[in-house]
C-alpha cells in the first residue's frame, strides 16, 4: 500500500480485497498455506516521530471520523 492510497482513505477496500484473494488462493490449495495467512487489518495511525503522543491522538481521532461517516 502507497501512501497517497492510505492517504485517499483506500486503505480498508484494498485490504478486504487482499485478504479475500488470500482466502480464495487457500481454499483451492490448502497444502501450499502451511499456516494462516497474513493479518490484513488495517494497522491505525501511522507516524514519522510515534513519540509525540498528541499526534497519534489527532490521527487516531482523525481515523473515527473518517471510518463513521463512511
Amino acid at each position: 500500500m502507497n501512501p497517497a492510497e492510505r492517504h485517499g482513505g483506500q486503505e480498508y477496500n484494498i485490504l478486504a480485497r487482499r485478504y479475500s484473494l488470500y482466502r480464495e488462493a487457500r481454499a483451492a490449495n490448502l497444502r501450499r498455506w502451511a499456516r494462516h495467512t497474513r493479518n490484513w487489518a488495517p494497522i491505525g495511525a501511522v507516524t514519522l516521530n510515534p513519540e509525540r503522543e498528541s499526534v497519534v491522538a489527532e490521527a487516531l481521532a482523525l481515523e473515527k471520523e473518517t471510518t463513521s461517516a463512511a
